[in-house]
């Protein structure tokens, strides 16, 4: 035994190592750095809302939020993971007017600035005749996304509402990022017999967050249902002492979620995923 250690009640401490005399595991406590959370919105307004500074990377140089937005955002992943740093990553002042490049590039940085999780309460959409012309760009975009993910970066995105004139629903492989694929997709619901008649669908959904005190379906915010996700996500990875892949994570929150009612109509349970979050059993499932 080394000098340094002391032996007591059979356990022999040495230099922050706990061994338990005749068992062959061990406990080391180790300082781990916060889990990053980037997220890719409007901005974050830190004079009205001092207290998310704590949480914020390079708090000096974060974008302000005039449209509000990315602030909600922030403050929701912030309530859930309060030890996690936040990347406020700007793709839009006003939350309009995004295109394919602007997602490449602040996906890119939420990477380049170390980001364990990227959260998108948006999606961008075009008509299908004008596929080829953004080929290039979409092609860009899914080496990023792809890059990401090997990196083990976690990508979550809201299912958002249809677009307008004339107001419909969208599938969800109309849309990106979410189309690209291995993306947590996640959507809203009044409850588990309720789903939102508005919402974009489809078998990317991976879940929703119940919203029952929404006033109507049209009310339903799958932006807001999304922060709440990643920021859960967030704290998941920083109690775990397993390292788990983004299809690992997406395959327990699925797994953990309350199933919707079985008495949906089909074109509702397209708008369910694999039922509800269940935080508690989310997180106590590693």
């Amino acid at each position: 035994m080394s000098q340094k250690g002391k032996l007591k009640n059979g356990i022999i401490a040495v230099a922050g190592l706990a061994l338990i005399v005749g068992v062959t595991f061990a406990v080391l406590r180790v300082k781990r750095d916060p889990v990053r959370i980037a997220i890719v919105d409007t901005g974050i307004d830190l004079q009205k809302n001092p207290q998310l500074k704590v949480a914020v990377d390079q708090p000096e140089s974060a974008p302000t939020d005039a449209a509000g937005h990315g602030t909600q955002v922030a403050l929701e992943v912030f309530a859930r993971c309060p030890e996690c740093k936040i990347i406020p990553i700007q793709i839009s002042a006003s939350g309009g007017g995004i295109q394919i490049p602007d997602l490449t590039r602040a996906l890119e940085e939420s990477v380049k600035r170390g980001a364990n999780v990227v959260n998108f309460s948006f999606g961008i959409t075009f008509p299908p005749n004008e596929a080829p012309a953004h080929a290039q760009e979409v092609a860009a975009l899914r080496a990023a996304v792809t890059q990401a993910q090997s990196q083990n970066v976690v990508l979550v995105a809201a299912a958002g509402l249809g677009v307008p004139n004339p107001f419909r629903p969208l599938p969800l492989t109309d849309l990106f990022p979410h189309s690209l694929g291995g993306l947590i997709v996640v959507g809203a619901a009044r409850g588990l017999d309720a789903a939102d008649p508005l919402s974009n669908f489809g078998p990317l959904l991976d879940l929703v967050v119940l919203q029952p005190d929404a006033p109507q379906a049209g009310f339903l915010n799958s932006s807001i249902a999304s922060a709440q996700v990643a920021g859960v996500i967030g704290k998941f990875i920083s109690k775990s002492l397993t390292h788990f892949t983004p299809a690992k994570i997406k395959e327990l929150l699925k797994k953990s979620a309350q199933p919707a009612s079985p008495k949906l109509a089909a074109e509702d349970r397209d708008r369910m995923g694999a039922g509800a979050f269940d935080i508690q059993a989310f997180l106590n499932s590693f």
